[in-house]
């Protein structure tokens, strides 16, 4: 066994402790809107944010921040910087902010039940509009059009990408938070053995995905691989998207007759993911992660399919010198979905209807998605919300993809949000068809008799 390998089989073992001692890396059985935000170390340097001059003098607030992250996650450190810059700004107004950690997903409604105050949270966009919505949380419509800080006249909404800012509202129809932390679900892919294979363009399409796969196969270089016990979900939904749409694909989960899979959009879909297995790792349907992302970050294969996470979570494997790529899913020959539509979500920070200082909350949201605040939250290597702050190092071709997207669509197509049949049936299905298990036919035979079997009637 090679030394790098000996080293990052040590390095995967104690990753895997420290998931199980911490709880941190995204979630066995994710929420359906967004993947858990990985504990990762912070970078050598983040970019000093800038303090603006102070505002005139008022009566003294405190606003209490509930934040999903620990102090020493880049993200709040950034969030950090952000405080200390709003409160130089604004000397009467102090933030007293509690590390809740993932955790506090959990304590939060809780809490605001019993009475506890609470005036900013953050959390992600999905949660927060959809579980919490409109009984706990303050709609920001309103508040988006002030002018924002550093943005040239913009406001605040200009200031951010659409497509995270409107994916999800409340009942009511209401913006409740506003996105700070982006991701997008992308494939991944290593520059290097694309060059390799004399791969010159990423694939666009599902035929062209396949003739590179080929090529790479040519050319002694692994295909893709992932990590089923976490990422089926997004592998399906995600690919579904494309032939169907997420409507559709939804729909077929809740068929108790089991014809939506006969239909023509999920036969093709299924006969495209038996012809995508043939180039899966012959491992991957034995991974745990993270097994299937250190197999990309050491170059056992050339792709994987994962999130805007996955770099600082793969860096010490993969080096400084790995030469990383993204694209978006191809699109399918006769399907509905395009390149610009993605599976993306971000963390957000919202005000809660018990706050008595709205305004002063969001004073300090608006320091959170700041030019200055969100290029050093760039500086991370994590992607921002921001319009005009560049995505760098390893999700620096992703910046290129998302200033060109539409449509975000949630996590796997929101299919957990259909009922126990997509996790306990279509999941694993869905693997043996990935991984060259069963044929497209066998796939689709299944899933019209565990339909029927397993699906209540409406």
């Amino acid at each position: 066994m090679s030394t790098k390998k000996t080293f990052v089989l040590l390095a995967t073992l104690l990753t895997l402790v420290s998931l199980v001692l911490s709880g941190c890396g995204p979630a066995k059985t994710p929420a359906p809107t967004a993947t858990e935000a990985p504990a990762t170390t912070v970078p050598a340097t983040i970019a000093p944010a800038t303090i603006a001059p102070p505002t005139a003098t008022s009566e003294p607030v405190t606003l209490v921040y509930w934040s999903m992250w620990n102090a020493d996650e880049p993200q709040g450190v950034v969030i950090q910087q952000a405080i200390d810059a709003f409160q130089a700004a604004n000397p009467n107004v102090t933030i007293e902010v509690t590390w809740q950690g993932r955790p506090g997903r959990n304590l939060f409604t809780p809490a605001i039940d019993s009475g506890t105050v609470i005036d900013l949270v953050d959390q992600d966009t999905g949660r927060i509009a959809l579980s919490w919505g409109d009984n706990y949380i303050l709609g920001l419509d309103d508040y988006l059009s002030q002018e924002a800080i550093g943005g040239n006249g913009k406001t605040v909404a200009e200031t951010l990408f659409s497509m995270v800012l409107n994916q999800y509202k409340t009942a009511a129809g209401n913006i409740a938070s506003v996105p700070y932390n982006p991701f997008l679900v992308l494939w991944f892919y290593n520059k290097a053995q694309f060059a390799t294979a004399g791969i010159t363009a990423a694939p666009t399409t599902f035929d062209e995905l396949i003739t590179d796969l080929e090529a790479l196969k040519t050319a002694g270089v692994g295909g893709f691989t992932f990590d089923p016990d976490y990422y089926t979900d997004i592998m399906s939904g995600d690919s579904a998207q494309r032939y169907v749409g997420c409507d559709a694909f939804d729909a077929a989960l809740q068929d108790n007759t089991g014809e939506s899979w006969n239909s023509a959009g999920l036969v093709k879909w299924a006969q495209d993911m038996e012809a995508l297995s043939a180039y899966a790792l012959p491992a991957t349907s034995a991974n745990l992660y993270p097994a299937g992302q250190q197999a990309f970050a050491l170059g056992d294969v050339a792709m994987t399919y994962n999130g805007t996470w996955l770099p600082s979570e793969v860096a010490e494997t993969a080096g400084a010198d790995f030469q990383w790529g993204t694209f978006s899913w191809p699109t399918a020959t006769g399907g509905v979905g395009t390149l610009n539509d993605y599976d993306t979500g971000s963390q957000g920070i919202a005000i809660t209807q018990v706050s008595e200082h709205p305004d002063e909350a969001f004073e300090f949201i608006k320091y959170v998605v700041s030019l200055d605040i969100q290029t050093a939250m760039a500086a991370t290597g994590y992607p921002s919300a921001h319009v005009d702050v560049p995505w760098t190092g390893a999700v620096a071709d992703a910046y290129t993809l998302v200033q060109n997207a539409q449509t975000g669509f949630g996590w796997a197509c929101s299919a957990w949000d259909t009922g126990d049949f997509y996790g306990n049936n279509l999941m694993p299905a869905f693997t043996d068809l990935i991984t060259g298990k069963i044929t497209a036919d066998a796939f689709t035979a299944r899933m019209v008799a565990e339909s029927i079997a397993n699906i209540p009637a409406p």
